[in-house]
């Protein structure tokens, strides 16, 4: 097997629901005997060019990737980072596993109410879902019962 087909992305937005993912992604990294890169997509607005400085938010990147390092060595897993500047996360993410070969991407997603109905999210889980070159897990965090 080619390095990218033994290539796990883990999509994080320091959400409640990155360290499930992260957990699932190494479980299978294990079983599998791959690779896991954490990203975190720093969305540029259209009125900017896409290498603008994007300070508090590339800050706010780092944090969530240092965390999330540090939630892969609870479990005894060194974990790749990488931080991207895009206009829009879910393309930037198929991107990357095209560019990479990964063969999986885990994504934690919260419940979303829309309308009356229940929905992974309006643009990145179903953009990844309709594009992703490879496998794709959601993990979705139950709902708490004071909801």
């Amino acid at each position: 097997m080619a390095a990218g087909e033994n290539l796990i992305l883990v999509p994080v937005n320091g959400s409640v629901v990155d360290e499930r993912a992260l957990d699932i992604a190494i479980l299978m990294a294990r079983r599998y005997h791959s690779a896991v890169t954490a990203i975190h997509v720093v969305e540029v607005p259209q009125q900017l060019p896409l290498e603008a400085e994007m300070g508090a938010e590339v800050e706010r990147g780092d944090r969530i990737l240092r965390e999330a390092t540090q939630c892969a060595a609870q479990y005894g897993y060194e974990l790749e980072v990488e931080l991207l500047q895009a206009r829009a996360a879910g393309p930037a993410l198929v991107d990357e596993a095209l560019g990479r070969g990964a063969r999986l991407i885990v994504m934690g997603t919260l419940i979303k109410w829309r309308a009356g109905e229940v929905t992974p999210g309006r643009t990145t889980i179903p953009y990844v879902l309709k594009n992703a070159p490879c496998e794709v897990v959601i993990c979705r965090r139950a709902r708490e019962s004071a909801e």
